[in-house]
């Protein structure tokens, strides 16, 4: 079965002897052959990692904050309401900032030898992004 971005998807996982339903919401779809975004979900590849790419289409699924990667022929649809229209803009565009997050920290050590005020805007930018990130984390509990 294919699921689509904002698909609200249920699975079943076992962990230390006990099995556990999880219900999530589609935040990635990842094509064969590749790995889900290292810069979207960094939880995803710590401790032991995701391991190795998997040969078929797969996703990355929010279980509130947190992310899995969990085995595409295990995941089935739930039922309930799917995210709207409106929180896949938001919740995109927001992902869409964090994102930005690394790039501009790219930016600010390459012109730091350029010029430093305009060094020191973009480091007040890019405050700005991480302190927004980690209030709407803590927040609103999106990613």
């Amino acid at each position: 079965m294919m699921f689509s971005v904002g698909d609200k998807v249920k699975w079943s996982s076992q962990s230390q002897g006990f099995t556990k339903e999880k219900v999530g919401v589609v935040a990635q779809v990842v094509p064969g052959g590749m790995f889900p975004d290292r810069s979207r979900f960094p939880h995803l590849y710590k401790n032991a990692g995701i391991g190795g790419y998997r040969d078929h289409e797969s996703y990355v699924v929010m279980v509130k904050t947190k992310p899995y990667w969990p085995r595409a022929n295990k995941l089935e649809m739930a039922s309930g309401p799917q995210m709207s229209k409106d929180e896949l803009v938001v919740d995109t565009y927001r992902k869409a900032v964090y994102a930005a997050v690394p790039v501009l920290s790219e930016v600010i050590t390459t012109l730091s030898s350029v010029k430093s005020g305009l060094t020191d805007d973009l480091k007040q930018a890019c405050s700005a992004l991480v302190a927004a990130q980690k209030y709407d984390n803590a927040t609103l509990g999106q990613s």
